[in-house]
């Protein structure tokens, strides 16, 4: 069986996780723009989520629109100020969005930068762009001092990485796991988080693990947590039951949900989704199964990994 590395467990609640991911505002187009995602200070204050991914950075190399080659971002209308507007249109300064990664971090949230999403061509390309990708993602948003003025979020230091990755080729990742991870343990002052959302399908052509040279199949013993993607697949439709039929698998860590905006909208009996999802997360007893279903938010497992 799999489980959770113990100094990932050492710094998280003891009990199943609950996982948003945040940054997209996918409802926008339902819902009136007062009723849009909400800053991730608010999430952080009000949500019982333990660990939060920042969604996305979805330009790598592949339709890279900075003329400098750093990795492209979309926030949304949580940010899309580019101070270098004429060399690098889609590298952001997002000081609300910093000061929200730290308020959420002293209330023992985990903030962890998403790469990819569904319009990001994953492709690496070669080693080196690998390479180059986690000196980027070290320096831009983790412990890395050697981008300074290229920091999105400022002096803020986020948790980890997550791949998100959804289209393009699975070559390179495990170049990309293996220096990341490299780059992590040059700083002893923090523990970082390597975490992946493959699909339910297997296998899943761009993280693996069945895929030769594919990032879970090289390097699976480096990521800490998986977050399965079972929404949009089709392989395993929304069913009132999935929940109690998995949780409580030893592999299963708890739930990650799609995204934050449709958690604050989806209101079942005066309270949100992400609230039902934390109770039922928390309880040792089984799931209610509700009469009828009236859920407009997505949820996935979230898996703990160990090699």
């Amino acid at each position: 069986k799999t489980t959770v590395k113990s100094e990932a467990r050492h710094s998280l609640p003891n009990r199943q996780l609950l996982v948003g991911y945040w940054g997209q505002n996918s409802i926008a187009q339902r819902v009136s723009q007062s009723n849009w995602e909400k800053d991730l200070r608010f999430f952080c204050k009000n949500h019982k989520f333990d660990i939060y991914l920042v969604a996305f950075v979805h330009r790598l190399f592949k339709n890279n629109r900075n003329r400098d080659g750093l990795p492209g971002m979309n926030f949304v209308h949580h940010c899309n100020y580019a101070p270098n507007q004429g060399v690098a249109p889609d590298v952001f300064e997002c000081a609300t969005i910093s000061g929200g990664i730290r308020d959420c971090q002293e209330l023992g949230k985990k903030i962890l930068i998403s790469l990819g999403g569904h319009s990001c061509d994953g492709s690496l390309g070669s080693n080196e762009n690998a390479k180059k990708l986690a000196y980027y993602v070290w320096n831009m948003f983790l412990g890395g001092k050697e981008m300074q003025d290229k920091r999105p979020f400022l002096w803020t230091v986020m948790d980890g990485v997550d791949l998100d990755i959804e289209k393009g080729s699975h070559k390179y990742y495990p170049d990309f796991v293996r220096e990341m991870r490299r780059l992590m343990n040059t700083d002893p002052s923090k523990q970082y988080f390597i975490t992946a959302a493959p699909q339910c399908l297997l296998p899943d052509k761009w993280m693996g693990p069945q895929i030769q040279g594919s990032a879970l199949k090289e390097y699976g013993h480096e990521f800490d947590f998986l977050f399965l993607q079972f929404y949009n697949n089709y392989y395993y439709p929304a069913s009132q039951y999935f929940l109690s039929r998995i949780r409580h698998e030893p592999e299963v860590g708890g739930m990650m949900l799609w995204d934050c905006s449709w958690v604050q909208n989806n209101i079942i009996n005066g309270k949100d989704y992400g609230a039902h999802a934390f109770e039922q997360n928390s309880t040792t007893s089984h799931y209610k199964v509700p009469e009828y279903t009236c859920s407009i938010s997505h949820d996935t497992a979230t898996y703990n990994t160990e090699g």
